[in-house]
């Protein structure tokens, strides 16, 4: 046992712990703190401590204000900061690309936002997804609508607080000199975001896989699934959806600016496929995921991107 991890991870518990007592007694930025300020101090005991250390860290501060405070409804929502903090900081040590981390930190963010409310309806008798259909059910639209209105509004939630937790993780491990190796390449291109955007993408076995599943799940919406799980998948699907059309959109976009040079005809072709997104979504989204996976596989372009990406950090 490392005696200084476990007196930091200790410190580091009782800090978070006094933090949460006092969002707690004021009231004041409790939802920013549990939704967004525990994950990025979850993420920094994770860079100085380790996983095990960190763990034990985030069971302490949950089971002090459970059974110190008797605030259950708090201690849920702190093992959701916790969980997020968690995949958050483990896929900043991995080295995979950015935009890798932040796809499967969103997506582990959806289930566990899921489950926590699952965990939540049978113990406090309170329900996000539940509340979210109850709000769209009266409006005369297709069910088909509520359901993505209902998995749009849900992705939101995990995505926005895995990106913050991610990125703040990076800038304040950077401010307390917690960065090495793959997480201080990883700070260098979140610092200089506009000069690196045109190479961030997907890696190739990342988007193959998801490209499967949005395949897949099409077949798994003709079963009689709980509304759970329709959910769920649903919200996987649309963030996964996102992603792959991003770095299609990016990859075309990048293919016809070669082969043209003209700007003007890239920005208007980019502009007509947002268009044909509003109107016929299905249809453009497989057309133009089809074509920037036979650029990537012609051109090889998702490789070279990573690889200058890599070369110009490290």
């Amino acid at each position: 046992m490392n005696t200084q991890k476990l007196t930091y991870a200790g410190m580091l518990s009782a800090l978070i712990v006094a933090m949460t007592v006092m969002v707690m007694m004021t009231g004041f930025g409790y939802t920013l703190f549990v939704d967004l300020g525990l994950p990025i101090m979850i993420g920094l005991v994770y860079l100085k401590c380790g996983l095990k250390y960190t763990s034990l860290c985030g069971a302490i501060s949950v089971l002090m204000v459970f059974f110190g405070m008797g605030n259950l409804p708090t201690a849920i929502w702190m093992i959701q900061g916790i969980l997020i903090g968690l995949i958050c900081s483990v896929a900043l040590s991995k080295g995979v690309t950015l935009m890798d981390d932040l796809l499967w930190c969103s997506v582990g963010g959806a289930f566990i936002v899921v489950f926590i409310d699952v965990y939540c309806e049978s113990i406090l008798g309170m329900s996000l997804i539940k509340e979210m259909w109850q709000m769209v059910e009266p409006f005369p639209v297709p069910e088909v609508v509520k359901e993505v209105a209902v998995s749009i509004s849900l992705a939101s939630l995990p995505v926005g607080t895995s990106i913050v937790a991610y990125m703040g993780t990076l800038l304040m491990g950077h401010k307390l000199h917690l960065l090495s190796g793959t997480t201080k390449e990883k700070y260098k291109v979140i610092k200089n975001l506009r000069e690196y955007m045109g190479y961030l993408c997907c890696s190739r076995s990342t988007t193959y896989r998801w490209i499967l599943y949005l395949v897949a799940i099409q077949g798994l919406k003709l079963l009689d699934l709980p509304l759970y799980i329709q959910t769920v998948l649903g919200t996987v699907q649309w963030i996964a959806l996102y992603f792959m059309l991003r770095d299609a959109h990016s990859l075309v976009s990048q293919y016809i600016y070669t082969k043209t040079k003209s700007t003007g005809l890239t920005k208007g072709i980019g502009l007509g496929i947002f268009f044909l997104l509003l109107g016929r979504f299905k249809l453009t989204t497989i057309v133009l995921t089809t074509a920037g996976c036979a650029v990537d596989l012609v051109y090889q372009v998702r490789d070279r991107k990573i690889q200058a990406l890599r070369q110009q950090v490290g």
